[in-house]
């Protein structure tokens, strides 16, 4: 009763499963190797579209970097959204030429290297994984990181959802670091990033998400920042679609 079982079946909806009751993990080899990963800190890279399951009991003890999700990366040379190739060459964007793909760079803000990428679906986008929005490169726990967590400058910072409402704001040059959660919350390992900011400027979306987001965010980092939520004043769904102006117009009534 306390087993685990893989299934070497590639038909299998849920090939993989933990017959004890207090884990009851099910799911496919790809979920197994996430949560593996989670629990072990041993890297499993499922980016390979042959990834099977024996891959995955062989993964069990070795950990394997594979840096082939590097392949197909080149400059954004087209314009995506309001991403520039010029201002992608400044934030360090990509494009997944095979994929289709805006790939948002994760980089280790100790040794500045590239750990991964937060893959945007885009109108051209062609590959496997096609009906997500996001795809994650790399070898990286989302949880861990902020995205522009390597450029840190100022005393004081602004907290956002995605990489393109990071990105819209960064576009203002203003005296604030500003980085992106990558979700709907902030983790306690992201929160310990964020520790040593003066003031904190919570702009997450104004749906539910991003109030669930703002509350997180405010557990984590009430009790060491000046926390301020502006959201209400922002006359757009989320700080990707805002303009110049109307960012720096929310941020004269904090100053």
């Amino acid at each position: 009763s306390n087993g685990f079982s893989i299934s070497l079946r590639p038909l299998d909806n849920s090939p993989c499963r933990c017959w004890n009751e207090k884990c009851a993990f099910r799911g496919n080899i790809f979920s197994l190797s996430k949560r593996y990963s989670m629990l072990s800190n041993t890297i499993i890279d499922t980016s390979d579209l042959e990834f099977t399951a024996e891959d995955v009991i062989s993964s069990f003890d070795v950990v394997i970097v594979d840096e082939k999700w590097k392949q197909g990366l080149v400059a954004l040379q087209h314009e995506y959204r309001f991403l520039t190739p010029e201002l992608a060459t400044k934030f360090g964007v990509l494009y997944h030429e095979q994929h289709h793909r805006v790939v948002f760079p994760i980089i280790d803000r100790t040794t500045g290297e590239l750990v991964g990428g937060v893959g945007r679906k885009t109108d051209k986008t062609t590959w496997h994984n096609v009906n997500a929005k996001y795809h994650n490169y790399g070898h990286f726990a989302k949880h861990s990181h902020l995205f522009m967590q390597h450029d840190q400058q100022h005393e004081d910072c602004i907290l956002v959802e995605g990489a393109m409402d990071c990105l819209s704001i960064k576009r203002c040059d203003i005296p604030y670091d500003v980085f992106a959660v990558m979700g709907a919350t902030l983790s306690p390992e992201q929160a310990d990033i964020i520790r040593c900011y003066r003031n904190v400027v919570l702009m997450f979306d104004g749906d539910n998400a991003g109030r669930n987001a703002t509350l997180s965010a405010c557990t984590e980092l009430c009790t060491s920042c000046n926390l301020f939520t502006p959201t209400h004043l922002l006359p757009v769904k989320d700080p990707g679609e805002a303009s110049i102006e109307q960012i720096k117009q929310i941020l004269l009534h904090i100053a």
